[in-house]
């Protein structure tokens, strides 16, 4: 399924929010994944984040040259 909540998360950070090494804001800072299973995109410092039918959702982020291990979840 595809993101449905994700312009309410993306409204909801603060106009400072920017991508820690290349220091873009809006999409070059984060992302809303079609897919809640997909990797975040490989773009250096991007926050990424998908829902599934806004049940269930999860926040994953690229580091410098790979991905991040840590995922945050809604836990169900």
């Amino acid at each position: 399924m595809t993101s449905s909540g994700s312009p309410t998360v993306a409204s909801s950070l603060p106009a400072s929010f920017k991508n820690p090494f290349s220091g873009a804001t809006g999409t070059g800072a984060y992302e809303d994944r079609g897919t809640f299973a997909a990797p975040a995109a490989t773009t250096s410092g991007i926050s990424s984040y998908s829902d599934s039918a806004t049940t269930q959702y999860n926040i994953k982020g690229h580091g410098k040259t790979a991905a991040l291990t840590l995922v945050l979840t809604s836990g169900q």
